[in-house]
């Protein structure tokens, strides 16, 4: 759960609520729906996937479905694939394909074509502490491109 009051393009509340479960055979299915309050609007997006183990690996492809007051319903798919490698240290590629909602300005939603690649990964570097890092690239239809990295410490209790 979020809240940010005075947020201009965030949302200023969202909720997020994510199930999955293991399933025999190294098969898994994972439900999520993410409830976000804008000022001017609100965007509610469901999601289902399917992800398979195998050995170090793990795939999966998950589709979302998305509606924002005075949009159209949007679809996007996403392929995933993961390695994990030094027990859960791992390295991942996703690609994502299909439409989402983008905010122009408060009172304007267009609905608009998505591609995007990111490659991401977490290492271990001891029992509590990790590092993260990503690369990524997203067309948002004729919108705009964004490009970015990050990289993250993080500590775990």
């Amino acid at each position: 759960i979020t809240y940010c009051p005075d947020a201009v393009v965030l949302a200023s509340s969202s909720a997020v609520v994510r199930l999955h479960r293991i399933l025999p055979g190294d098969w898994g299915i994972g439900f999520g729906i993410r409830h976000s309050e804008y000022a001017k609007t609100i965007s509610n997006v469901a999601s289902v996937s399917i992800e398979r183990y195998w050995s170090d690996y793990r795939f999966v492809y998950r589709l979302r479905g998305g509606k924002a007051d005075r949009t159209d319903v949007t679809l996007s798919h996403e392929l995933r694939g993961d390695y994990y490698y030094k027990g859960d240290s791992m390295v991942a590629l996703s690609i994502a394909d299909g439409t989402e909602s983008e905010q122009l300005s408060q009172s304007n939603l267009v609905s608009t074509e998505i591609k995007s690649l990111s490659i991401f990964g977490l290492h271990r570097l001891g029992r509590h502490w990790s590092v993260f890092w990503k690369l990524s690239q997203l067309r948002q239809g004729d919108l705009y491109d964004s490009k970015g990295a990050g990289i993250e410490l993080h500590y775990r209790f």
